[in-house]
């Protein structure tokens, strides 16, 4: 798995990390506040363990808080005026820079607040409108400066978890970023992280018991910072994907995200799909799911999905998340739950019995509110019986399905409240048949009339015993199916 994540990395090296600019100071012409709100890759970036070592208190190199940059908090002036001290080093541009700071401090940062800027904001520096992030003078002075942070280490030689080289292992992997939102922190998560002694071995201590060279430590921070800029929200977590080789659509996206991804389970592919959902707790990443496979059957399989779970009224194909907040709110989906619905629809196989479970359960409740039953839902009790009638099936040979239908038909058509008949219709629904004439004279459809006489004459052949699992997922699609019917339209059986 940590080598399919790093290929993610690109173009790593230590001393560099993408980051989210926000605003930027063009300084040199007129000296102003520009907001940025872009990613850029290459940006120099001092670790925790060097931002804390040293008297001084340290800062990052063009890339800090507006706060830093500015001064707008006294709290903040040692930093500042060691982000001042790199840029005055740093070369004649970049002196140039920090002495039109200098001189104009005091009305950048009256324009500051006058315009509420988020001091928490990173923010860079332009020269005259040209951007020196995207520039490379600074890269050797910068290789240098970081080189002067690091004496000479007496860690052993051991062997790179991900490279197989020998090397001097960092003592702690750098942060990613980007799972605050996910339970992770502000600063930034480690996936790699050995604080407690418990999980020391063989009188290893800290990051040596997964021994990695500080290059391989950069590489798998810049995967996960790649991954976790990801907006896609499963159950609680962040999920990214991607593909081994470009894709003329985008099955995974469709399949997480209908309205807003391409696919054709036509298009022929090559290569593999890989997925990760993550989160944080702690100050850790937490790899939550791992799944990879051949995007070919990929294909097959969300087809196979959509044409199971497919439901009139047809208004749209029912992404993966819709169906899983159908069972519980989005906060509150069980990891037990999500995972294993996810290789459901990856692989084809049948959907796991729990799902089915709290389908069934919701919907009851849901009846006894007089709520409307979720199509999301329904579509997923109908895949977990395979059904595969889109509209309602006239001839099904399940009674408890005909039972659902007969439900709906009596919920149109009388006043009384059918009650708790979903786990025993054969007992709750007999006062109901004592006004049949009523019920029937309430029936406009001839083919309605002529039905609902014949399933009574049958309605004795349903068991007096609760329903089985199976059964009440029958008699909720029956009802469901029997409610959107309408007498005189038909429902397409596609969505072309």
């Amino acid at each position: 798995m940590l080598h399919r994540l790093i290929e993610q990395s690109g173009a790593s090296e230590p001393g560099f990390a993408s980051k989210h600019i926000l605003y930027a100071l063009d300084l040199g012409d007129q000296n102003r506040i520009v907001p940025i709100d872009e990613r850029f890759d290459r940006c120099p970036h001092l670790v925790h363990s060097e931002m804390l070592s040293g008297s001084a208190g340290r800062s990052q190199f063009l890339v800090e808080t507006l706060a830093t940059v500015l001064l707008l908090d006294p709290k903040k002036r040692k930093r500042h005026q060691f982000y001042l001290q790199l840029l005055h080093s740093a070369g004649p541009e970049l002196k140039a820079c920090a002495q039109a700071l200098e001189s104009d401090l005091p009305r950048l940062q009256k324009l500051a607040l006058a315009h509420r800027l988020r001091p928490t904001g990173p923010t860079s520096l332009l020269w005259k409108g040209r951007n020196l992030l995207a520039e490379d003078f600074w890269h050797d002075w910068w290789r240098n400066f970081r080189a002067q942070l690091h004496p000479p280490r007496k860690a052993p030689w051991m062997r790179d978890l991900l490279t197989g080289e020998l090397c001097q292992p960092v003592e702690t992997h750098p942060r990613s970023g980007g799972l605050s939102s996910v339970g992770g922190m502000t600063v930034g998560d480690s996936l790699v992280s050995f604080d407690p002694p418990a999980f020391e071995s063989y009188g290893l201590s800290r990051a040596q018991n997964a021994a990695m060279s500080e290059h391989s430590a950069r590489r798998l921070a810049d995967s996960l910072i790649q991954l976790c800029t990801s907006q896609l929200y499963f159950a609680g977590s962040k999920i990214a994907y991607w593909y081994s080789h470009p894709q003329p659509d985008d099955p995974l996206g469709y399949l997480l995200e209908p309205e807003r991804a391409d696919f054709d389970p036509r298009e022929k592919s090559t290569g593999y799909y890989r997925i990760a959902i993550l989160s944080g707790a702690h100050g850790r990443v937490m790899i939550r799911h791992w799944e990879e496979g051949p995007i070919q059957t990929l294909r097959t399989h969300v087809a196979q999905w959509y044409e199971s779970t497919r439901i009139v009224p047809l208004e749209g194909d029912l992404s993966l998340p819709q169906v899983l907040e159908s069972l519980y709110p989005a906060e509150r989906i069980p990891d037990n739950l999500a995972a294993p619905l996810l290789r459901a629809a990856l692989h084809g196989r049948p959907v796991p019995h729990l799902c089915l479970q709290r389908a069934v359960q919701r919907s009851h409740s849901d009846l006894l509110l007089k709520r409307a039953l979720p199509r999301a839902r329904m579509g997923l009790i109908k895949a977990s019986l395979q059904a595969p009638n889109l509209r309602v099936h006239q001839r099904h040979k399940d009674r408890s399905y005909q039972a659902g239908r007969l439900m709906a038909l009596l919920q149109q058509t009388t006043p009384r409240p059918l009650g708790r008949c979903w786990l025993c219709p054969r007992t709750a629904l007999q006062p109901h048949l004592d006004q049949l004439d009523t019920t029937l004279q309430r029936l406009e459809n001839y083919y309605e009339k002529d039905w609902f006489r014949w399933q009574l004459a049958s309605f004795g052949d349903l068991p007096a015993a609760p329903l089985s699992l199976h059964q009440q997922a029958n008699l909720l699609l029956g009802y469901y199916q029997q409610m959107a019917h309408h007498p005189g339209r038909e429902y397409e059986e596609n969505a072309d």
